[in-house]
């Protein structure tokens, strides 16, 4: 998928196709963690991408990932570790990058309608947010192509 570098910091965020056994080389914040294992510790099927930085070696920081909900509608999930704000902020950029490329490019997706369920804090609503979604009132928000 490439490199996502903002505001001129040489720090990098790459984002590409998760390989098998990517999920075991990071440890997933706790409260996604919790949410991983109540969904049976599986990932979702569809689309995954693996988020990680580090140029001289791969450092894995978490997973994310489209997946098929039925008709137009994919959910928006993602399995991350314990990010500071800025990779936080890098995360969200990649993750736009993805639903941009879904909605623009020649993909599987004919105008599709994403659906992402927030983390209950005022910070998660915002990122959500500062990359396109739309609160409609709903547990989740959503992010029309």
């Amino acid at each position: 998928m490439g490199h996502v570098r903002r505001y001129g910091d040489d720090r990098v965020i790459r984002i590409g196709r998760a390989r098998d056994g990517d999920e075991a080389l990071f440890t997933p914040r706790a409260d996604f963690a919790a949410d991983f294992a109540s969904e049976g510790a599986l990932l979702p099927d569809g689309l995954r991408w693996t988020v990680e930085t580090g140029w001289g070696r791969r450092e894995v920081l978490g997973m994310g990932g489209l997946a098929p909900l039925g008709g137009r509608r994919w959910g928006v999930w993602a399995l991350m570790s314990d990010l500071t704000p800025r990779q936080w902020l890098l995360a969200g950029w990649a993750a736009h990058a993805v639903l941009t490329w879904a909605t623009t490019a020649n993909t599987i997706f004919e105008r599709p309608t994403f659906q992402a369920v927030p983390a209950p804090t005022p910070e998660a609503v915002r990122l959500l947010k500062r990359i396109g979604f739309v609160d409609v009132g709903e547990a989740y928000m959503i992010w029309e192509g």
